[in-house]
């Protein structure tokens, strides 16, 4: 016999209380009053034999009924011979192992090889069980179907094998991945998982749970609510301080001499005093200078660091945490790169290229040379979109050069064309119709009354996003004088990024390829509009340059993981911080940036050296909002061993079996018949 409740047997102490009845003082049975004793005081009789027990039967009654409400209390049930066991569940669970640079923290890693080391111990001969390392993406390394039956014992062994041959990476966190890869293997997996011998799936994530871990992708997919199983593992130092290179918009003089470097720590860190010094390739302090700064946990400080002339990386000192305390700047000179406009009115006064020229293009990336050459003489087959980013016409140009000029659009170039007075008329419409392959195309001047406005902008659009902010997005102060109408039979021949307040088109774009075509109406120069006269000029024109899809050249800073393009039209050769080259095919990416450092880009067109440092959501160490994950119906706790599932099932299994035999209601009837009993003999005795 079993009990489903067994603490209610205590209940059977409760037998000693009618034996301590039965044995304390007892008075006689019987008194009689007599009047000649009423005024003695009363004194109660000596007993001789106290622990005598009377009345046997009534004493036996009453213990039996307690022990009979303690047995019904405890709920018992009959089990046979072979309901005695309880076989091992068959599970299957993913194992999800962090190898995000986070895991470099001191005793991080170490702790997850034990844990893991824990779950696989777990493991039984019926189990099975997926393998999945995870950063920025995740990686299946032992699936359900790669396990036969050879038993518990190698199926261990390969698990662990699998975990000891990984190790950190320098890659961020994306937990939204890791999670995903574990529900697409629990739910392509074609083993009924609706029988009562098996468990629900389980997922075992082994990770230190930083705070910069993305989970952005969550909201694209249905989590299938397995059970998430989160073993604890925390560092042995708390102390994180991470460094990063501060970008920004404006392009001056002190910027090339000068680096914003922001400090960021962790809320949980202790410390909040830190020291950056420039150190060589050796790790040694290259210079004595060193740049103090105090940074209170859970914020960051932006400091100016004076640039070195050969040192490449900076230091964090005062940091317990080590992963993160190195930001790489490359040090190289600016680049060459040239402006293209093609024009018969270069040397005119308040013309385009008057305006054109004075446009400051060049920062500490790059140096732009402005040129300026006369349609007959423009040679579009000599353009590399590399070298040559933007090219403007505001003359039309010959057949023969409009093919070589598309060529350079189809690889990446970008062409801004104007239509102005001079080139806007029915003598050059096939120019306009050829430039943009259209046969329908229509341009007529406009009846401007005053002054028309550029109104409606598409500011979702890069070149216009930077104007979105409500300080900078409006252009009805930019007056235009004189302007054309455009207009086709084609459908989206091209979008539209600006119209006028008239609704008609302002600045129009086609994409080719990688490249793009943009047609502005009219002039930027004052007899047309105010467009060179205003603020928003100079940004757009930036805008247009800047072609990072095709400007290598120009990446000088990317983080790890990203690529590293080759815009040349030939092969090129890239050098890791090991001093590794390899070779790319032109026009392909390098993408083996898998620790941060220094890379050297050499091609045809020259050389590059490109900073790769570790994404800075990374060093965000401090602990995960599980909110986070509870809001996508994901629910962390501790994962379940063999015993403990086994207690489970066999507590099931007995609340089953006492359920059905009842066998509670059988004492309760009996008790009460004791009851009846008990008070028969009780009556009985007075």
């Amino acid at each position: 016999m079993s009990f489903l409740t067994p603490l209610y047997v205590l209940g059977l102490l409760a037998i000693s209380a009618p034996i301590l009845f039965h044995l304390i003082q007892r008075r006689p049975k019987g008194q009689f009053e007599f009047s000649s004793l009423m005024f003695l005081s009363p004194s109660p009789p000596r007993l001789t034999r106290r622990s005598r027990l009377d009345n046997l039967l009534l004493l036996l009654l009453r213990a039996s009924l307690l022990a009979l409400l303690a047995f019904a209390f405890a709920r018992p049930f009959l089990r046979s011979a072979w309901e005695l066991g309880v076989d091992a569940p068959a599970r299957r669970m993913v194992i999800l192992l962090d190898t995000s640079a986070s895991m470099q923290q001191d005793g991080v890693w170490q702790a997850a090889q034990d844990k893991l080391s824990e779950v696989v111990a777990d493991l039984r001969a019926t189990d099975r069980c997926a393998l999945v390392t995870f950063d920025e993406s995740a990686a299946t390394h032992i699936r359900f179907d790669s396990q036969d039956a050879s038993g518990s014992t190698a199926q261990r062994e390969l698990i662990q094998q699998a975990a000891k041959d990984r190790q950190p990476t320098w890659r961020s966190t994306n937990l939204a991945k890791a999670l995903q890869a574990a529900a697409d293997l629990l739910t392509s997996d074609k083993e009924d998982i609706a029988t009562s011998d098996q468990t629900p799936p389980q997922v075992i994530l082994i990770s230190d749970m930083q705070n910069g871990a993305n989970v952005q992708e969550l909201g694209m997919m249905q989590w299938p609510r397995y059970p998430v199983g989160r073993p604890s593992v925390t560092p042995t130092k708390t102390n994180n301080a991470s460094l990063g290179l501060v970008t920004s918009q404006e392009t001056n003089s002190e910027e090339t001499d000068q680096l914003r470097i922001r400090v960021s720590n962790a809320a949980n860190s202790v410390a909040s005093d830190f020291t950056i010094v420039w150190v060589d390739s050796k790790g040694k302090q290259a210079e004595d200078r060193e740049y103090s700064v105090h940074v209170p946990p859970g914020q960051s400080r932006v400091i100016m660091v004076d640039a070195h002339d050969t040192a490449e990386c900076l230091q964090l000192l005062g940091d317990d945490v080590l992963f993160d305390n190195q930001l790489f700047v490359a040090a190289q000179e600016p680049v060459d790169r040239r402006l293209l406009f093609v024009g018969s009115d270069a040397d005119q006064a308040e013309s385009l290229w008057y305006f054109l020229k004075r446009v400051p293009l060049s920062d500490r990336h790059k140096t732009v040379t402005p040129e300026a050459v006369v349609a007959s003489a423009f040679q579009p087959d000599e353009l590399r979109p590399a070298t040559t980013p933007l090219v403007i016409l505001s003359e039309p140009l010959s057949a023969d050069q409009l093919k070589q000029l598309d060529k350079y659009l189809e690889a990446g170039g970008r062409v801004f064309a104007v239509m102005t007075t001079e080139n806007a008329n029915d003598a050059h419409l096939s120019f306009w119709q050829a430039l943009l392959k259209l046969d329908s195309l229509t341009i007529q001047p406009a009846n401007v009354d005053d002054y028309a406005m550029l109104s409606q902008v598409d500011f979702e659009h890069p070149l216009f996003a930077p104007f979105a902010a409500p300080q900078f997005a409006d252009f009805t102060k930019i007056k235009v004088w004189q302007h054309r109408y455009v207009s086709t039979n084609h459908e989206d021949a091209w979008e539209t990024l600006v119209r006028y307040d008239n609704q008609q088109v302002a600045l129009l774009e086609q994409v080719r390829n990688q490249g793009r075509l943009w047609v502005l109406t009219t002039g930027w120069n004052p007899q047309e509009s105010q467009l060179a006269l205003s603020t928003k000029f100079i940004p757009l024109l930036a805008g247009m340059f800047t072609n990072l899809a095709v400007e290598d050249a120009i990446q000088a800073e990317c983080q790890v993981g990203e690529p590293i393009a080759n815009a040349s039209d030939q092969s090129a050769t890239v050098t890791n911080p090991a001093d590794e080259p390899s070779e790319i095919a032109a026009g392909q990416n390098f993408t083996a940036t898998i620790r941060p450092g220094v890379y050297q880009l050499d091609h045809a067109g020259g050389s590059r050296r490109i900073a790769v440092n570790l994404a800075s959501a990374e060093s965000d160490t401090s602990s995960f909002d599980l909110e986070k994950l509870e809001q996508h119906g994901i629910r962390l706790g501790a994962s379940q061993t063999v015993e403990q599932i086994e207690t489970a099932r066999r507590q099931m299994r007995d609340q089953e079996l006492e359920s059905k035999q009842q066998l509670w209601r059988w004492l309760v009837v009996l008790a009460l018949v004791l009851v009846g009993a008990e008070t028969f003999v009780a009556g009985r005795r007075v």
